[in-house]
C-alpha cells in the first residue's frame, strides 16, 4: 500500500470553491438564535435556560453571625 497524498486544506477549499468557513456560519446562526430567544417573554423556559437567571430573593454569599 502506497501512502496517500497530503493535500492541504486550503487547496481542498479551494477546489470546492468554498468560500465561507462552516464554523463561522455556524457561529451566525447560533448569535441569531440567541437574538431570537433574548426578544422572547421573561416567563419563557428558553431565556431561563440561556441567561441562567431565575427569581429568588435569597442573598448570596455566607450568612452573618449573629
Amino acid at each position: 500500500m502506497s501512502t496517500p497524498e497530503c493535500i492541504p486544506d486550503k487547496s481542498i477549499l479551494k477546489e470546492l470553491r468554498i468560500t465561507q468557513r462552516l464554523s463561522s456560519y455556524v457561529q451566525v446562526r447560533i448569535l441569531a438564535f440567541f437574538g431570537h430567544i433574548s426578544r422572547r417573554d421573561n416567563d419563557s423556559i428558553e431565556l431561563v435556560v440561556v441567561q441562567g437567571r431565575s427569581k429568588g430573593t435569597r442573598s448570596l454569599g455566607r450568612s452573618a453571625d449573629p
